[in-house]
């Protein structure tokens, strides 16, 4: 009971008990064995007999000839008692009396008419609709024959249906004749259908394969006591499991109430204060790596609102910063070191997606920028090292470089081309997914090594900001819906932003002083936050080799 328990509060625990179970059960390790039972092979040549006699009496098709059963083809032991049996000699198949009907022509038939006069309509794994009429008056199992998930972990291919009912030809149909429809049911979810099924796409398992499924077979009291004790177990795998997702319903609410508290604290002395009460309760409120994602989009968002750290009323203003930024850049301009740029509108009012405190400014990125945005270029790969590497989208996807991910290219370039990378440079994502489109990294590798490609854009930003800062800007949640929504493109897969967008994108921008506290602030925060998804993600694969290894306990 306590590894059970155990594994039922695990996220797949629920899962790996269920499938444990039926294994258990199909390998006579459930229930004990009674030698009082009638043999399994007494049962099978009354199947067998019961199968000529439907035949004769017009009620079956012929029965396929099955293979015979070898030793090497029982997939595991059984006790000495069963029997290793073909699926063909212990069912009868009632395929030929089942009919497809298409949705609208059921549609038209139970237009107007009463639920009490329509029946179950069955297809592969489940029922498909309603009909008005019916096929079969009996209890059944039903095996899909195409469009089953036939090699997916906890997915189940066979059911038991009963009273009146329609079948389609998505499912075989079978009537159980050495025993229980419900043991087979669960023998035939627990068998392996690897050299049965056919097809890629949509797999398909022929009637003529079929009947050569390999079935353990047990006495008839055996599996009547199996069924009993599945259902018991089932029934407390479901208790446990219901109770694990109270505590957890619990445990989400708790999380979301103490991040809702967190993001909308209104000062530096709010935010400490909230911050402190979830640091008290991590290990409760934070239990799975997914957990910290939302945390740290909290903290950006604290961060670009001015709520992370206190403001300083005698810090410079930001108009005076920002009017030496844009005559660095005049003079760059007239020295003919970078391009003049079009003039960018101010950010009105009703652009602002928040408000900021009073010692900010709201800005476009352009107006922070020394130079750029600017395309890369894509020269060929090639598969040896020619000194000149160019970056693949996936060195910036998730926010900051990662300079695993480059090809050699065939490029020829002197050492002062605009091409290569430099410490600081901010790298923008102009083309990709609507959910990465607009990602921004700061370059922070060797000089002269690193190009860019023509699905990013460099931006540099005047040395008299911090580079880090608008970053965090860039990757706030506001910036990420605001290229998302900006991106374009005939493909959904793959859209782009363009340079008048990426300057236009506004920042709020506080006192240089401002940004260099909130940067250290988020970058110690940030830490913390890598830490704790690191030690949830190793408790995660302690819980899983628990998990396995009581199992391991529970299936000896």
């Amino acid at each position: 009971m306590p590894a059970l328990e155990a594994l039922a509060g695990s996220p797949d625990g629920p899962m790996r008990l269920r499938e444990l179970v039926l294994e258990l059960a199909v390998r006579g390790q459930l229930v004990p064995q009674d030698p009082r039972n009638e043999p399994a092979s007494a049962m099978l040549r009354a199947a067998r007999e019961e199968q000529r006699r439907l035949y004769s009496a017009g009620e079956i098709k012929k029965p396929m000839n099955v293979r015979a059963l070898a030793s090497t083809d029982a997939p595991h032991a059984i006790p000495t008692t069963w029997e290793w049996v073909r699926l063909g000699d212990i069912v009868a198949v009632l395929d030929f009396i089942r009919q497809p009907v298409k949705k609208a022509d059921r549609e038209a038939r139970i237009a107007g008419k009463p639920k009490s006069a329509l029946f179950p309509y069955y297809g592969a794994t489940q029922r498909a609709g309603w009909i008005d009429d019916y096929l079969f008056d009996e209890e059944l199992v039903l095996l899909g024959e195409d469009g089953a998930p036939f090699f997916k972990n906890g997915k189940h291919v066979a059911y038991v249906v009963s009273g009146r009912f329609w079948v389609n030809n998505h499912a075989h149909a079978l009537r159980m004749l050495a025993g229980v429809n419900r043991f087979l049911c669960h023998a035939l979810n627990q068998c392996n259908y690897d050299g049965f099924v056919s097809g890629t796409t949509r797999l398909k398992l022929t009637q003529r394969k079929m009947v050569d499924l390999p079935i353990p077979l047990p006495p008839l009291g055996e599996q009547q006591r199996i069924v009993a004790k599945v259902d018991e177990l089932m029934a407390l795998i479901d208790r446990l499991e219901a109770a694990r997702d109270s505590r957890e319903a619990t445990r989400v609410a708790l999380r979301d109430a103490a991040l809702a508290a967190l993001r909308d604290a209104d000062s530096a002395e709010e935010v400490e204060a909230a911050w402190q009460r979830i640091a008290e309760r991590m290990d409760d409120l934070f239990t799975d790596p997914a957990d910290v994602e939302p945390l740290r989009q909290t903290v950006l968002q604290l961060a670009v609102r001015g709520r992370l750290v206190r403001q300083d009323a005698e810090e410079e203003a930001t108009i005076d910063l920002l009017r030496r930024v844009a005559a660095d850049k005049a003079q760059l301009v007239a020295e003919k070191k970078v391009r003049k740029s079009k003039p960018l509108p101010p950010v009105a009012k009703e652009e602002a997606p928040f408000e900021v405190p009073r010692s900010w400014s709201w800005i476009r990125l352009g107006h922070c920028l020394a130079d750029g945005p600017t395309n890369g270029w894509s020269p060929r790969s090639v598969d040896h090292d020619t000194g000149v590497r160019t970056l693949k989208l996936s060195a910036t996807t998730r926010g900051h470089f990662d300079g695993r991910h480059f090809k050699f290219v065939e490029a020829d370039l002197d050492d002062n081309s605009p091409l290569w990378l430099r410490p600081r440079d901010l790298l923008i994502q102009r083309s990709n997914t609507p959910q990465y489109v607009g990602i921004a990294a700061i370059f922070d590798g060797p000089e002269r090594t690193f190009i860019y490609p023509d699905l990013m854009m460099r931006c540099r930003v005047s040395e008299r900001l911090s580079v880090e800062f608008v970053h965090l800007a860039l990757i706030a949640p506001y910036n990420r819906s605001w290229f998302s929504d900006k991106a374009s493109g005939t493909s959904q897969s793959m859209v782009k932003v363009n340079q008048q967008t990426v300057r236009s994108t506004i920042i709020p921008f506080p006192p240089l002083a401002e940004q260099h506290r909130i940067v250290a602030k988020v970058e110690k925060l940030m830490g913390l936050l890598d830490r704790l998804e690191g030690k949830l993600t190793s408790l995660k694969t302690v819980h899983g080799e628990y998990a396995a290894a009581a199992i391991g306990s529970l299936d000896t």
